[in-house]
């Protein structure tokens, strides 16, 4: 009896995570983007050395996927910085000293380009950014920005 009741439970548990299983996103990249159109970006080269160029200028980066089954999703990135930044703007708000967090941020759309850009008195030096889907860490990546020549 005790040995059903323990495969008849571990059978519910399979299936309630699969039924919560997140959907497939695919084609993760980071780097350099160019504008499209007013607020939508594509990428203009993958890469992991980004120049600080400050947000006036018209420059972004960012982190990029598809989500081929256009389910809704919601994402945020952990930015962990080498030291403390100035101000604060955009989606990102601190989470700690060194280590900012956007908002959480959804869609279903097939792409999704999320652009982030420079403020004075952000740190030169190596930085690591996370991409968490439906609350499962999908994406890591460690960075370095440089000065902009």
């Amino acid at each position: 009896m005790i040995r059903r009741r323990s495969l008849v439970l571990a059978a519910s548990i399979v299936a309630l995570s699969s039924a919560r299983a997140s959907p497939a996103i695919t084609n993760i990249r980071f780097g350099i983007l160019r504008t499209i159109s007013d607020g939508v970006f594509d990428f203009e080269s993958e890469t992991v050395r980004i120049p600080k160029r400050m947000k006036a200028t018209g420059f972004r980066f960012g982190v990029g996927f598809d989500n081929p089954s256009c389910s809704p999703i919601e994402w945020y990135e952990i930015m962990h910085l080498p030291g403390d930044t100035k101000d604060v703007t955009g989606n990102f708000q601190h989470s700690s000293a060194s280590t900012l967090r956007t908002r959480t941020l959804h869609s279903s759309q097939a792409s999704v380009v999320d652009d982030f850009w420079f403020d004075e008195g952000d740190p030169l030096g190596k930085h690591t950014m996370e991409l968490f889907v439906n609350g499962v860490l999908e994406f890591m990546v460690h960075f370095e920005v440089v000065p902009d020549r």
